[in-house]
């Protein structure tokens, strides 16, 4: 009984529910494709970042709301692991990493339906 009382105290306010993961594959790919639906939907500012991302090398380029990116990266890019990587582009937290990017252009406007998760 006393176990019990012990779970309750923490399960108490926890619910089982989807929990929506993702793993990118391809970066390139798939920066380019959400980028430009948030630069047609949102818009985003000018500006180059530079990166490899799990060992994918990546420079983006952002003019007039025109998105290029390329599987390229500068010589003094940044190296992130794909778990820095990936929440830089999908969370909010990656505003808090210190990277030289526009902080418009991420997270990425990526949503999956409740639905769909099950």
């Amino acid at each position: 009984m006393a176990i019990c009382k012990e779970f309750s105290d923490f399960a108490e306010y926890y619910q089982i529910q989807p929990s929506n993961m993702y793993n990118i594959f391809d970066f390139a790919a798939v920066l380019d494709m959400f980028l430009t639906v948030k630069s047609c939907t949102c818009g985003l500012s000018d500006g180059i970042f530079s990166a490899v991302m799990d060992h994918q090398p990546i420079t983006i380029t952002v003019c007039q709301n025109h998105v290029r990116v390329e599987s390229h990266a500068a010589k003094d890019a940044v190296h992130l692991s794909k778990m820095d990587a990936q929440k830089l582009l999908l969370t909010p937290y990656g505003r808090y990493m210190e990277l030289s990017v526009p902080l418009d252009w991420f997270p990425l406007p990526l949503f999956w339906y409740t639905v769909d998760c099950f």
